[in-house]
């Protein structure tokens, strides 16, 4: 007797095809069940009808599990297409129309196994794998060894270590004997999915579990702290190889290498390097790329420059990843003349090292160098790809046109731009100030086949408030909505300085207070931009108010924030607010710039009557260490002209003078009005004179 269930695994896990068959049901419902289900690959009733009349030809002994299926599911199948309902088996019993020694096979242990575990080699993912899988144990059909490491495959190819361990226990719980492969492909899932905890007490417990870890399973440990950024138990784990009895091998090495490399630790990756001569090991090119790397990372280019030196030490040739990490190294530490003398030395080059070298080379200055390169390409018999226009369109420096230029080049290149070509050029405008052809740039966007993004429009927006094109940067920011786009914490800031640049005190700290609500967490400079607002608004309580809540939001002021505070105070004529907030800068662990002191007299001068304290606060500078400025000249000089302190205030315009800094028309004005005044005619026509002059 068969299993309640045998005929619809047999036919589901074959040809896809599922028979609900249930005494009683009609063939009507039969037929549309079979035919809803049916495989593809036996798409008509004469194909289905032609195998299951070859069946009673072949001998079981002849054909696989699998064509047997196959053969006897499509008999059954045109059987129920056809409406020859009486001659389907039913549940429980084999029909005597179709009983053969064939159907006697279905019975056996092993066709039912081996029919799972095809069934199992033809899976696309886990999810697949294990529900076949616990169909064997559920059915009693013999889950095997290899059965599970099949759907550890699995798992471990989508990086799921959390079924392959339940995999290991459910097969401890069968009683299956735990296999090295087994351990090792867990290991593996492990290592994918950067899960090195777990990996190395995996690794660990293998040993009470009487299974001794091999080469395999220490490189799959190492490579799991690697890539989750633990170089030193990546490094642990390589030194203990010799007390568990295992030999490293070039690719632990190499797995390790690359762990130091991930942690920058160039120092670890050149010792391990060296140290493959007492282990018998002789490093390949990997190995030698993978310390370059490192060196890279690590800023180091002089060593980058020695290791890639090693290479006909150890007989190797380096190849164009090896030439391009040393480029690398070169470039980020602005040895772009390195950079170029190593391509130009080297016969492995490719279009990725080129784009490497292109980007060694300093913004602006680097232009010409970066078109010679682009225009060598033919010659080197190398194809210019996207990156390499990016690449030299980012060294462009404040020659935006030529951006542009290579941009509107691209078609003729058979290269089509992408978000990043865009952005990069739109930043070029925005770091001239050339605002209206960022803005052009973005509109002629569609066009391109492009949608603009948030570094898109963040850039422009700041091209506009560069310029003062704060309303053009407000509506960019208001369309955001309709593109799609949401603000991140950058453009925040941006229009929050637009509104502050318009005087919109309001809408800007409005725009501050939504962005919990936006679920973007206000920063420093978010909040600093709407204090400059609500100074150049006039609205000093305001700017005290957001200081005060700072706390609330778990910030700190910076030197930048109190600025704005006492500049917004000053500018409302609130000097006493303004010294407080300028003597508390030393209890917030505060140093006062020339902007804090240029702040605090300015509030002098504008309320009057204070220029002993903007004097003071002039003569301290010498004691922070700062110069004054042209600004901090003719603030303090208009406080004490206005006092009526001529004498004073000439004093300040001749250190003025003497310093080469050119007076305000307004300080002159009122150094020359209080002279007159005070009957010092000849000094007022001296300072006329040499102003003239």
């Amino acid at each position: 007797m068969l299993p309640q269930n045998s005929i619809r695994c047999v036919l589901r896990y074959s040809t896809k095809v599922c028979l609900r068959l249930h005494p009683g049901s009609n063939g009507q419902s039969q037929r549309t069940q079979a035919t809803l289900a049916l495989d593809g690959r036996r798409s008509s009733i004469d194909r289905l009808l032609q195998l299951s009349a070859a069946e009673n030809k072949q001998s079981p002994l002849k054909s696989s599990p699998e064509q047997i299926v196959a053969e006897d599911a499509a008999h059954f199948t045109a059987l129920a297409l056809a409406g020859d309902d009486d001659k389907l088996p039913l549940v429980g019993a084999p029909a005597p129309s179709v009983k053969s020694k064939r159907w006697d096979f279905f019975h056996t242990f092993e066709f039912r196994r081996q029919l799972f575990e095809g069934r199992l080699q033809e899976c696309k993912n886990s999810n697949e794998a294990v529900e076949i899988l616990h169909m064997m144990r559920d059915e009693n059909h013999g889950a095997t060894v290899d059965a599970y490491n099949s759907v550890l495959q699995l798992s471990a190819r989508e990086r799921k270590f959390e079924v392959a361990l339940q995999l290991l226990d459910c097969m401890e719980v069968d009683g299956l004997p735990l296999s090295l492969k087994s351990f090792n492909i867990t290991l593996n899932a492990c290592a994918r999915a950067k899960k090195w905890r777990i990996a190395v007490e995996l690794l660990e417990s293998m040993a009470t579990r009487g299974i001794s870890p091999d080469v395999i399973s220490v490189c799959s440990a190492i490579n799991a702290c690697g890539k989750s950024g633990m170089w030193q138990k990546s490094l642990e784990l390589f030194e203990s190889m010799p007390r568990r009895g295992i030999q490293p091998n070039l690719v632990t090495v190499n797995a390790t290498l690359s762990a130091c490399a991930t942690g920058k630790q160039w120092q670890k990756a050149v010792e391990v390097l060296e140290s493959l001569v007492e282990r018998d090991l002789k490093p390949d090119v990997i190995s030698i790329s993978t310390v370059i790397t490192a060196c890279e990372k690590a800023g180091q280019w002089e060593k980058a420059l020695e290791v890639y030196k090693s290479f006909p030490k150890h007989h190797l040739v380096p190849d164009a990843a090896a030439v391009g990490a040393a480029i690398r190294a070169c470039g980020k530490c602005g040895q772009s003349q390195e950079a170029l003398t190593l391509l130009e030395s080297t016969p492995v080059v490719d279009i990725t090292t080129v784009n490497a070298a292109i980007l060694a080379l300093k913004k602006g200055q680097g232009w010409k160098q970066a078109i010679e390169l682009l225009n060598s390409l033919p010659k080197r018999g190398l194809q210019a790809n996207v990156f390499t226009i990016n690449a030299v369109i980012r060294t462009c420096g404040e020659n935006w046109e030529g951006a542009i230029a290579l941009l509107d080049s691209m078609p003729q290149r058979k290269l089509r731009p992408d978000i990043t070509t865009l952005n990069t050029v739109v930043a070029a405008c925005e770091q001239n100030k050339q605002w209206d052809k960022a803005l052009d740039l973005i509109d002629s966007m569609p066009q391109r086949g492009l949608v603009p993004d948030i570094v898109t429009m963040n850039a422009a927006m700041t091209a506009c408030v560069k310029n003062g094109r704060w309303r053009d940067a407000l509506e960019l920011f208001e369309s955001m909505p309709d593109r799609g786009i949401e603000p991140c914490i950058i453009t925040m800031g941006t229009v929050i300085t637009a509104c502050a640049k318009g005087g919109r005190w309001k809408q800007a700290v409005d725009l501050f207070e939504s962005m919990p609500s936006r679920g973007i967490r206000p920063n420093v400079i978010t909040i600093t931009a709407a204090i400059s607002a609500c100074g150049n608004g006039g609205q000093w309580r305001e700017a005290v108010k957001l200081l005060e809540n700072m706390p609330n939001l778990g910030l700190l002021p910076n030197i930048y924030t109190m600025n704005a505070v006492i500049s917004a105070c000053a500018k409302s004529g609130q000097p006493e607010k303004a010294f407080e907030c300028y003597d508390s800068l030393m209890d917030l662990g505060l140093r006062p710039n020339v902007i804090s002191v240029n702040a605090a007299i300015g509030a002098c001068e504008r309320k009057g009557g204070l220029w002993e304290k903007a004097v003071e606060l002039f003569d301290s500078m010498a004691r922070l260490g700062l110069d004054p400025n042209t600004i901090t000249f003719n603030s303090v000089i208009r406080a004490c002209a206005n006092c009526g302190q001529w004498e004073k205030a000439a004093n300040l315009l001749e250190s003025m003078l003497a310093r080469g800094l050119k007076p305000s028309h307004t300080a002159l004005s009122a150094v020359i009005r209080e002279c007159n005044a005070s009957g010092q005619s000849e000094k007022a026509a001296e300072f006329s004179s040499r102003i003239v002059r």
